[in-house]
């Protein structure tokens, strides 16, 4: 019953955007790896478009191909997204992964960095709470 209603309204991009930057101060230092999952997969995926509309993809090396991989595994291993966004999830990271390995290759669009993005801040929303990078956890974080 309007304005009563126990579905919750569909996060728009303006927020996606907004938060993004919220997100952004909180979590991601100047330099250097995150504290935090929640910052490293935002930093993940920045840097990574960082690379290619900056640099072309010229220095993407295996290192970036192993940051979109944890940035996939952190999106899709848990019932954060349903399995058609995590299949999406998974397209644009291969796409993006692809395109790093050969500079010939189509760049990703707009719209797959958006939803790149637009999908770390709503898995950041949907983990309020901080997770830590533990160093016994093997990850080392890529400048």
């Amino acid at each position: 019953m309007w304005p009563f209603t126990s579905t919750s309204k569909p996060k728009s991009d303006e927020y996606r955007k907004r938060r993004w930057g919220e997100l952004w101060k909180q979590l991601v230092p100047p330099t250097g790896e995150a504290e935090t999952w929640q910052g490293e997969i935002m930093r993940v995926i920045a840097n990574a478009e960082d690379e290619a509309n900056r640099n072309g993809f010229v220095n993407w090396d295996d290192e970036d191909d192993r940051d979109i991989d944890l940035f996939v595994e952190r999106l899709c291993g848990d019932s954060t997204f349903d399995s058609a966004t995590k299949e999406k999830v998974r397209r644009c990271a291969a796409k993006i992964k692809k395109a790093g390995g050969d500079t010939e290759l189509p760049m990703p669009t707009k719209e797959d960095w958006d939803f790149m993005h637009f999908r770390a801040v709503d898995w950041c929303d949907a983990h309020p709470k901080r997770i830590p990078i533990r160093e016994d956890q093997g990850y080392v974080g890529h400048e």
